[in-house]
């Protein structure tokens, strides 16, 4: 059985004559009827009564029908989707870890759009979930940021899944508080200077379960941590007293309007801080000029 064959005999049956159906489907009526009688042997059933006063569907071509409707129905939306649709919608998808510049560059973009119909989409997750995005193409661009002690097995894991790694800049990891937080002012924080503090994590409460680890975490064992998910709940829970979350200094918009600062860990060491895309995928002109937004408002 093929889609081909299901959609002639349900062409016989709203023609009501196989050479009104071969017309419609500009062919011709005995490779029409050959190819139905082909499907009718392959299953030993009759789908169609031929009579002298013309076809029509037997009970078995009736429970056909019916039995590949959904069938029908698929293939006829994508038809639709595909033929009528060509050329009108962009995609475009960024996935990107917490706290770095890759919002607002995609800010940039919804602000511009080229066409009237698009579809955008903006991910935020841990360093699995960006990598996986990417590889599997549910995102043009993914944004990162690692420190040097995470660098070899990040770019081995980029390497693995063919992932593209750009180096967009070297900086210092930042912690992000209230301005309002003790260590505000500062214009720098060691590791010893944040210990004391709550600190909130991207990653999953148990210690093995992230492969990769752009926190504090894997510096120093940290006494008081809270594991989210999203960036909301890290600002709900910054509002609420003196815990910090970790990124790459960069201050969102968002992030000035709800008074956050980030002040530099200065014993730690740089970050890289970078963008990946999958070469086997071209990159559109909406991921090219994302690229060229994250370029100047990370440099």
């Amino acid at each position: 059985m093929t889609l081909k064959q299901i959609l002639y005999v349900r062409a016989v049956s709203k023609a009501g004559s196989i050479g009104k159906a071969a017309e419609s489907l500009f062919i011709s009526q005995s490779s029409l009827s050959e190819s139905i009688r082909n499907l009718e042997r392959e299953y030993g059933m009759v789908l169609f009564e031929r009579t002298s006063k013309g076809i029509s569907l037997t009970r078995q071509g009736e429970a056909f029908l019916k039995d590949t409707q959904l069938l029908t129905n698929i293939y006829q939306d994508l038809d639709d989707k595909y033929k009528n649709h060509k050329g009108e919608c962009e995609y475009f998808c960024v996935s990107s870890l917490h706290h770095v510049s890759g919002i607002d560059a995609f800010e940039h973009i919804v602000c511009q759009p080229k066409n009237q119909k698009y579809h955008l989409g903006y991910f935020e997750g841990n360093m699995d979930q960006v990598l996986q995005d990417v590889e599997t193409n549910r995102s043009d661009i993914g944004v990162l940021f690692f420190t040097s002690d995470s660098r070899s097995a990040i770019i081995k894991a980029c390497n693995r899944r063919n992932i593209f790694f750009q180096h967009l800049k070297y900086d210092l990891l930042h912690i992000y508080i209230q301005n309002t937080h003790p260590l505000a002012g500062r214009k720098g924080v060691t590791l010893a200077d944040i210990q004391q503090y709550p600190f909130i994590s991207y990653e999953e409460c148990h210690p093995s379960s992230a492969r990769f680890t752009t926190t504090r975490r894997q510096w120093n064992p940290q006494q008081q941590i809270i594991s989210v998910s999203d960036r909301a709940m890290a600002y709900s829970l910054l509002a609420l007293g003196d815990a910090y979350v970790t990124g790459s200094g960069y201050l969102t918009q968002e992030d000035r309007r709800r008074a956050l600062v980030s002040v530099p860990i200065t014993d730690l060491g740089q970050i890289e801080i970078g963008y990946i895309c999958n070469p086997s995928r071209v990159l559109s002109e909406l991921a090219l000029e994302y690229i060229e937004w994250l370029k100047i408002i990370t440099v």
